[in-house]
Order: structure tokens, then sequence, then C-alpha cells
């Protein structure tokens, strides 16, 4: 292995993981996870030990294999400071996902109220405690050995592992992209997230096209999840002109920390939408 595949490996590793750093700090600094979905994490941990049995099976790039081992405890550490800065009313009312539990909520309406928030079954992935996720997380293995030990000598069982991976994965950017059709508008999305996410896609898309023993999962999911990328990009320039009167209303809007649904997001509302 040459010294530029070495160093392609090594920034397929260390870079996505990385890429939510800007989060992690933007949380401590404010002492608020106000707007960030826990869910965010909940998606990549499963996706993301998911894939590690995956590559027992499949055994391919070893550097997507550290990539996950690093996302896995990126994403515990960003959960541990989600739920170390959450507001009080989100410990009243566990809920990790305001973003897709206001999604279609009409931008002149009052916030959701907890009496019309709806539990997901068993309280799942909206617990108050750290140690109850990582009860979960800790079930997700047992039943993946369990599954990998029984199954792992058939075929369709490890495809059926990667796809499901990488799917999951690749589903991220979408409710984003849903917020933003509904408000036509991006206020309160982090440029730096969007950055993040397309180059970051493009970078593992030429990776996985460019090496070898990278199965057709990884190169259906990366195309997918790219062409969402791609979508947020023209988003963000069809909307531009509603996203600066979004931030004119509200200046601070942008420096909210989270994806789509940043708490401020939903109290904004142009002249022409009142």
């Amino acid at each position: 292995m040459g010294w530029s595949a070495t160093l392609a490996a090594v920034a397929m590793a260390v870079g996505p993981p990385l890429a939510y750093s800007d989060q992690f700090v933007s949380i401590i600094r404010k002492r608020s996870s106000a707007g960030f979905s826990t869910d965010v994490p909940g998606v990549l941990l499963f996706a993301n030990i998911t894939r590690c049995f995956y590559w027992l099976g499949a055994r391919f790039q070893l550097a997507l294999l550290v990539q996950s081992l690093l996302m896995i405890a990126a994403q515990l550490a960003l959960l541990y400071v989600c739920l170390l800065f959450r507001e009080k009313r989100d410990v009243i009312d566990p809920r990790s996902l305001q973003e897709t539990e206001g999604l279609h909520q009409p931008v002149n309406e009052e916030p959701i109220s907890t009496s019309r928030v709806h539990h997901r079954p068993f309280k799942l992935w909206q617990w108050v405690s750290f140690g109850s996720y990582l009860e979960c997380i800790a079930g997700l293995i047992a039943v993946h050995c369990l599954l990998f030990l029984t199954l792992h000598w058939i075929p369709f069982y490890v495809d059926l592992l990667g796809f499901v991976a990488l799917g999951s994965e690749a589903t991220l950017p979408i409710p984003q992209v849903l917020v933003n059709y509904e408000r036509r508008s991006t206020a309160g999305f982090r440029y730096t997230v969007l950055i993040g996410w397309a180059g970051g896609d493009l970078i593992k898309t030429i990776y996985f096209f460019a090496t070898e023993n990278n199965g057709p999962a990884f190169k259906i999911c990366a195309l997918f999840q790219l062409s969402v990328d791609m979508l947020l990009c023209i988003q963000t320039w069809m909307y531009r002109a509603k996203t600066q009167r979004d931030l004119q209303s509200n200046s601070l809007l942008r420096e909210e920390p989270g994806l789509a649904g940043t708490r401020g997001l939903y109290d904004v509302a142009s002249p022409e939408d009142s």
C-alpha cells in the first residue's frame, strides 16, 4: 500500500467521526443541547454497531471498521453531553427527536405541548439516564452476537447486515430535507454540518469505487446518501432569500446547537407568513 492509499485510509477512518466535533464543542460551550436530536447518535450507533458485525462476515476494508469503532466512541460521547446539558423540560418530558416530532407543524403555530407528545413504545431512546442507553446498546450487541453466531454462514444474512447498516446511516439527512421543504428555509441548519456531510460522503463514495473489497451495499448506499446531500445543497441555494429573512428575524438562530429543528426554528416566521 502506497503512502497515498495509506493517507486515504486514515482520512476515511478518522474524518467522519471528527465531523461531529463541532456539534460536541457547541453543546459544551453553550451548556445546552436544545434542538439537537439524540436520535442522531442513536441512528449512527445502530448503523456502526451493525457494520462491525457486517465486517466479521464480509471482511471489507479495515479502515471502514476502524471508522465504525471511532464513530461509536464519538457518538457515545456526543450522546452523553446531550443528556448532561439537556433542558429541564426534556427531563420532565423525555423526548429526543424534536425536529421530527414537529416536522409537520406549521411555522406560525405554537410549539408542541407536552400533552400532544406521543411517546414511543417503552420510551425507546427517550430515556433520562445515560445508563438506560448503554443497556439498550448492550442488548443490541447481544442480539447481533446471537444472530451472527447462528446465521453467519448464510451469504444472504451477511449481505442483509450490510444493507441494514449502510441503509440506516444513509437515511440520516432525510429529516433535514423534509424540514427545509416544509419551511422553505434552511435557517437553523448549520453550514458546517452540510459541508461535513457533503464533503465526507463525496470522499467516501470515491473511496468505495476506487478501492477493492467493498461490497455493492457500500456503493449503493453511498450514492444514495450523496444524492441527498446534493439535494440539501440545492435547497440551501433555492431557499436562500427566505433563510436570510428568517435569520434577520432571529439573529441568534444560526448559533443554536443542532441539526434540523433547532429550538428557534419553530418560532421563526417571515412577514409574508404572518
